[in-house]
């Protein structure tokens, strides 16, 4: 009891702690569009950029609903095809904030042809962008 108590309380410290970082370009888009700038493609990327982490979100509030699975140990990875443009790609945007907060330049260069892998798209960004955070964080401000 001791143990699964233990892991219930390391799994909801650590999602707590990724329930944050889609928060923050869900703010940033809300302030584009609440600027009054009626700029479409402003208005269109905004709303993209709000779409894409509610649905970050969704993934990782189900998890927390599903705690079950952890206090019994059978948390599942998810495995399905993996496109690892878009898992990087919503990953900068989720540390996107914190790397501009701090003045940094993130210069992301990727292969012209998606790559694709095999794994749980959800815990792959999650670790992305806590590399991307904590670089970030470690990083003197303007590196």
């Amino acid at each position: 009891m001791r143990q699964a108590g233990q892991r219930k309380d390391e799994f909801l410290a650590m999602l707590a702690h990724e329930l944050r970082n889609p928060l923050a370009p869900i703010s940033s888009a809300a302030q584009l569009l609440i600027l009054g700038k009626s700029d479409p493609q402003r208005v269109q990327k905004s709303g993209e950029i709000i779409l894409r982490q509610v649905g970050h979100l969704t993934n990782l509030v189900d998890d927390l609903l599903d705690v079950s699975r952890v206090t019994s140990g059978l948390v599942q990875i998810e495995r399905v095809v993996i496109d690892l443009h878009a898992a990087l790609h919503s990953a900068v945007e989720q540390a996107r904030p914190g790397i501009e907060a701090r003045r940094h330049h993130l210069t992301v260069a990727l292969p012209p042809e998606h790559l694709f892998a095999q794994g749980d798209k959800t815990r792959l960004v999650q670790a992305i962008v806590n590399l991307l955070n904590n670089a970030a964080k470690y990083t003197a401000p303007g590196g």
